[in-house]
């Protein structure tokens, strides 16, 4: 079984940032949770200052043939177009 780790971080920007990454992770996680071959654990999360917003996220992916999985492939989980 291949395993992925992957960070989602708001850098050091603003609230806005926080509230994008903590979308993109929830976005990403029910994206990942429809595909049975490929587990979704979040390792570590730093709360931001606003409630339910991040700021960095470690996420762990694992699963068969999990390293085809692409910055494009990424892309179309989160945003649903090519």
């Amino acid at each position: 079984m291949e395993s992925v780790l992957l960070n989602i971080s708001a850098g050091s920007g603003p609230e806005e940032c926080a509230y994008a990454a903590a979308l993109t992770l929830q976005v990403l996680q029910e994206e990942i949770k429809e595909r049975k071959s490929i587990s979704f654990r979040i390792i570590e999360a730093e709360s931001s200052t606003i409630n339910r917003n991040i700021r960095p996220a470690l996420i762990s992916l694992e699963g068969i043939a999990i390293g085809n999985l692409n910055a494009e492939t990424l892309f179309v989980f989160m945003t649903g177009r090519p």
